[in-house]
């Protein structure tokens, strides 16, 4: 019978290489997840929550929106509300949904209207509002008061958006 010793030297540094190697790997990957975007590391204050929004309607869509044309306001905005539609995550932005609030308040459209208006209400709840860089801002209560006549079955006139 032999007295070698099980998991000696040879054991130990195939450990410490395996170990090392994972530490590289996760280094790596949130490496390349910061530089990417993908991944954010921050250090928060217990008071502080943290908020993730999609940044769907950018600079370029407020900027739109800022200088629609005035003669034909309406169908410039039912341009505008069509392409934000279209783009992947639009109900998570809140400068998306007050476009599409305002488009389908222009439009009569009291049930789109009403859903544009709940998921904003929704979102001020939890602190989150659309840019200030928006020239059309609608207050949280205008919302409410708007959500209340569709409620009551009174129609929306177009000067509420």
């Amino acid at each position: 019978m032999s007295n070698t010793i099980v998991g000696g030297k040879g054991n130990k540094r195939k450990k410490s290489i395996i170990l090392l190697t994972a530490i590289l790997l996760i280094a790596v990957i949130v490496a390349v997840g910061v530089m990417s975007g993908r991944l954010y590391i921050s250090i928060k204050d217990p008071g502080q929550k943290l908020v993730v929004l999609n940044n769907v309607c950018d600079d370029q869509i407020i900027t739109r929106y800022n200088n629609l044309p005035e003669d034909n306001y309406t169908e410039s905005l039912g341009a505008l509300a069509s392409d934000i539609e279209k783009m992947l995550n639009h109900t998570d932005d809140p400068d998306c949904l007050i476009v599409l609030y305002d488009y389908n308040v222009q439009m009569l459209d009291n049930q789109k209207a009403k859903d544009y208006g709940q998921m904003l209400l929704n979102m001020s709840d939890r602190n989150i509002y659309p840019s200030s860089k928006n020239s059309v801002l609608i207050s949280p209560d205008a919302i409410r008061e708007s959500l209340d006549m569709i409620q009551k079955g009174i129609p929306l006139d177009s000067s509420m958006g």
